[in-house]
């Protein structure tokens, strides 16, 4: 019988001085020995979320740079990435998101190490990445866009803050590398089962026919038209448009929106093996992701710290930690009517990881 995979967990609280954070972050890197992944000269990947314009409850620098610090140690080299968001904010593009990274503390004079955004510009840069079709019957997907800097990158750290999440229930290690290390299109593709249509606001100035990779756009008078039978929901021409004129549906059920995390989330790592770990920060746990200005209630302050080398156990071990110091499920409580331990399930199903761990406290 096999072992179970460990999670490590450090009570730590939140608001600590810098000095303290970063002897507690060396001391849980240290016994959970997560940065044995590194070799010297690999371009490491510290992949976060900054937060969006007004966020308050996104990692904080203080917790960011000892691992920074432990990855050059190695004899690595880090930088900090996301991806671009498919909503419009203020991490639309990548010179908005890099301003936003800057004025939330992590710049390379804070942090120590350059800040890149995986998926370019204008969230158009990815690869298609082969993944097995799962065990559902209806599970089509054969392969998922990642983010060429993710794929390009020699080993992936992943730092992940715990929350609630509106359309998942629970949002931690997983959507960090599903949905955080998917291009636009990706993100498309996880969010919508419609093809795109065009809004009123169309000035018919044709910039989304230019860029079509499937020429599936014309332009008829004073509207652009998006032929349906053509359109692969590639994205672009919603990435493009300058009057933000291209319409797609969020609507997707819950479960379904999970399973298309997940696979992306495989996708992302299928070819590294051995050279990803993780961590998950449950501090400020909200109900609702720092995608948000406003992250709504707060849920718990301060639960802790926790890394591991398996995504799924650090998830499941993170929500029963939360909930335990909560007394409650917070994120059933949160969202009623979503399952959110099916990313768990999933996961496993698709040999991301366990649902069962051991709980390794620091």
């Amino acid at each position: 019988m096999s072992e179970r995979p460990r999670v490590y967990f450090l009570r730590i609280r939140r608001e600590i001085e810098e000095r303290e954070a970063a002897r507690e972050i060396e001391k849980l890197l240290n016994l959970s020995d997560l940065l044995k992944i590194l070799e010297k000269d690999d371009l490491t990947m510290v992949k976060m979320h900054f937060g969006e314009k007004g966020n308050v409850g996104h990692i904080q620098p203080r917790f960011v740079k000892p691992v920074v610090d432990s990855v050059k140690q190695r004899g690595a080299k880090p930088f900090l990435s996301d991806t671009n968001t498919l909503y419009v904010g203020q991490r639309h593009n990548a010179v908005n998101h890099l301003q936003m990274a800057y004025e939330h503390g992590f710049s390379i004079e804070k942090i120590g190490c350059p800040v890149i955004i995986a998926d370019g510009l204008r969230g158009m840069s990815g690869v298609d990445v082969a993944i097995e079709e799962g065990n559902k019957p209806d599970c089509a997907r054969t392969t998922v866009a990642i983010a060429s800097d993710a794929l390009y990158a020699d080993a992936i750290i992943g730092l992940a803050h715990v929350t609630a999440h509106l359309a998942t229930g629970f949002a931690a290690c997983l959507k960090n590398l599903g949905m955080g290390l998917s291009p636009r299109r990706g993100k498309l593709s996880q969010h919508s089962d419609q093809k795109l249509t065009v809004k009123e606001s169309c000035d018919a100035c044709g910039t989304c026919m230019e860029w079509c990779p499937q020429d599936a756009i014309s332009v008829l008078r004073e509207r652009a038209v998006i032929d349906s039978s053509r359109c692969i929901g590639c994205g672009y021409c919603l990435c493009i448009c300058p009057h933000r004129a291209i319409r797609f549906d969020w609507s997707v059920k819950p479960e379904a929106l999970q399973e298309r995390i997940v696979e992306h989330a495989l996708g992302a790592l299928k070819e590294k093996p051995g050279k990803c770990a993780f961590m998950n920060f449950a501090h400020h746990v909200t109900e609702n992701c720092d995608c948000l200005s406003d992250p709504g209630k707060l849920l718990i302050e301060d639960v802790g710290v926790l890394a591991s080398f398996d995504p799924v156990a650090l998830d499941c071990a993170s929500a029963d930690l939360t909930n335990e110091a909560a007394g409650r499920d917070v994120f059933k409580e949160s969202y009623a009517g979503i399952d959110y331990r099916h990313q768990f399930r999933y996961a496993q199903e698709l040999g991301l990881g366990s649902t069962s761990y051991e709980l390794v406290e620091v």
